[in-house]
């Protein structure tokens, strides 16, 4: 691994080609200005994560990134994971008081993120899922949440299509399955869950795949189909 002490990225896209890359121990920090780190590496060193303000991380191949992430000032990380139809795995706690975007919006059917790990995540700030202006055909953003211990969102969250792709009259839904196997709860109990979209767009999927979950409330602000369900 490399020996240096700290990753600090206050503008445009680092890319991690080697899995030892970035030395395990030493923080990236993302100071937004369009910051982006992108993993194009299936198994990165777990370096801690330092979000300062609004910035992306994408994933060009399925990636399992074990780091913490600390969300701060507010900050929002947006994760994108592209040209992969396999899913990138989020396993590191995730805490403070910003939000995650999920925005994807590959072609294939399967999952686009799995959130993971067995210690809970404890960030406060908003979830969305939400897709992309950039999605192809057939797609849609697709969350699986799979914690073995806790929560894996702790705030409240958007869920559906708020874009349209070029040649299509309604974009694909947005889905979040719970997954987490013995562990039931893996959304806050006062979490909101908000259906979101446009005129012509479908909202997303609220998909409990045969598990138990208590949340504080789910409501609409869209026009489109929400759809709540219990697949397995």
């Amino acid at each position: 691994s490399n020996t240096f002490t700290g990753l600090v990225i206050n503008q445009g896209q680092v890319t991690v080609g080697n899995a030892n890359a970035l030395p395990a121990a030493s923080p990236v920090t993302l100071n937004g200005n369009g910051a982006i780190l992108s993993f194009a590496t299936a198994t990165p060193n777990a370096s801690p994560l330092l979000v300062n303000a609004d910035s992306t991380l994408n994933t060009s191949v399925a990636t399992t990134y074990a780091g913490s992430i600390t969300l701060t000032n507010g900050a929002n990380l947006v994760v994108f994971p592209i040209g992969s139809l396999a899913p990138s795995t989020l396993s590191g706690q995730i805490s403070g008081d910003g939000g995650l975007i999920f925005a994807t919006g590959n072609s294939g059917n399967g999952i686009s993120v799995i959130v993971s790990g067995a210690s809970a995540n404890t960030y406060t700030g908003l979830t969305q899922i939400v897709g992309t202006a950039g999605s192809s055909g057939g797609g849609g953003c697709r969350i699986s949440l799979e914690k073995t211990s806790g929560v894996a969102i702790a705030g409240d969250i958007l869920l559906g299509s708020r874009y349209m792709v070029a040649g299509q009259t309604r974009m694909p839904s947005e889905t979040l399955r719970l997954n987490g196997g013995a562990n039931q709860d893996q959304i806050a109990d006062t979490s909101v869950i908000t259906f979101v979209g446009g005129s012509t767009s479908d909202a997303g999927s609220f998909d409990l795949y045969g598990r138990s979950e208590t949340i504080g409330a789910i409501q609409s602000q869209v026009r489109g189909d929400g759809v709540i369900e219990n697949g397995g």
